[in-house]
């Protein structure tokens, strides 16, 4: 099939959209691709099909959490795929994630397109911590209620809907009443090859196991623990060789750096972005890796790939109780799960692992093995193949 997808962001880099598409093209399948880009509008190819990037001002950026009032997004979308349909013929028209979906119904009416719908996340919920939605005047013009109504209009008449966990797939099922036939989960495993190419850093991996490395990669929102991490290192100050690595970027790190200024703390390192290339000398060096995520309606139907990322370096995880994650620590004894937001468990999962090296090195070697078998992206993208076969 020839395939056009539509990504709501600058590409590369997207790992997830990345995976996808070796995927579709492995299996035979061509893409191309639409996104965005500050710069001029223009054409690049990418895994031998076409990458169309068209210009995006920042007005248009501000206003997209708007599109539901104001019609200026979707048309400005609809407007340049159109200029994609007037010389390229496709079978499909996968979206990523939510907003963009009222467009994909536009153009499949008009061009009898196959719509897949692909939610990297539940959007509406994610939402609700947005920083930027919390002050005025965001708060106030831009409606989460509208965004919730949108997502239960638009859900279940797509062709086909991908999500990242069969928890995931419940909700839309129970939520929205999305026929289950038409939902395949595509999981955020570990690409394996992609992994086995980097370049590892033996200076940053030995720099790094000189300590009793505890390393969390990503997002550093609030809402993502980041914060328990910083009081947990406060608790553990007395263990010298105990150190915390915080790899990532958010709008909110200027509350975390605040945080560890309060605490005077010299346990714990915030980075600062790092592309995974590089974060990946760091995980190779640590001891755990953490994903302690506050519970909400988003994070308990997902789980995130750094959690996948940390298994394949051999690291044992620590988890938030967060259904969708906890299923996979708890099942595959793979590590220990805390309760989310919770500073004294998460510390108390720290000091079992860290008093109990023969218990982190099987963990760790579990895990390892079971990111080799099982929870990779060649068996992820086998959903992808199922979704386009039943198109």
């Amino acid at each position: 099939m020839k395939i056009l997808m539509a990504l709501e962001k600058e590409f590369p880099p997207d790992g997830r959209v990345e995976n996808e598409i070796q995927q579709l093209i492995n299996y035979g399948h061509s893409v191309d691709m639409v996104c965005l880009t500050k710069k001029e509008t223009h054409v690049d190819n990418y895994m031998g099909g076409k990458l169309y990037k068209f210009h995006f001002t920042k007005f248009m950026y501000k206003i997209s959490a708007l599109a539901l009032d104001l019609p200026v997004y979707f048309n400005f979308w609809c407007r340049n795929i159109e200029k994609v349909l007037k010389t390229e013929r496709y079978d499909v028209l996968h979206i990523h994630d939510l907003p963009l979906i009222e467009v994909g119904l536009r153009i499949r009416r008009k061009h009898k397109l196959k719509l897949v719908a692909d939610f990297h996340e539940n959007r509406p919920e994610i939402m609700k911590y947005y920083p930027y939605l919390k002050v005025f005047p965001a708060k106030h013009i831009i409606s989460l209620k509208k965004w919730h109504h949108y997502q239960e209009r638009v859900s279940p008449v797509v062709d086909r809907l991908v999500l990242v966990t069969p928890e995931a797939k419940k909700y839309y099922i129970d939520k929205f009443g999305v026929d289950p036939g038409k939902i395949f989960v595509v999981a955020n495993y570990a690409n394996i090859d992609a992994f086995s190419k980097i370049v590892i850093d033996e200076e940053i991996v030995k720099s790094v196991k000189d300590k009793f490395c505890i390393t969390y990669f990503g997002d550093t929102g609030v809402r993502r623990g980041t914060i328990d991490l910083i009081r947990v290192a406060a608790e553990l100050k007395k263990y010298d060789n105990i150190l915390f690595y915080i790899i990532g970027d958010s709008t909110e790190q200027h509350i975390l750096e605040k945080e560890i200024k309060k605490l005077k703390l010299n346990n714990i390192i915030l980075t600062g972005y790092m592309p995974f290339n590089k974060a990946s000398s760091y995980l190779l060096g640590s001891k755990l890796g953490i994903c302690p995520f506050h519970r909400n309606v988003h994070h308990d139907t997902t789980y995130a790939n750094k959690m996948f990322q940390y298994l394949f370096y051999g690291l044992p995880v620590i988890v938030s109780d967060c259904p969708s994650q906890e299923a996979i620590v708890d099942t595959n004894e793979i590590g220990i799960v805390f309760n989310a937001g919770n500073v004294d468990t998460l510390k108390n999962a720290i000091l079992t692992l860290y008093k109990n090296p023969e218990k982190r090195e099987q963990m760790g070697i579990r895990g390892r093995e079971l990111v080799m078998e099982k929870y990779n992206w060649e068996n992820a993208g086998k959903e992808l193949k199922k979704l386009y076969h039943s198109l």
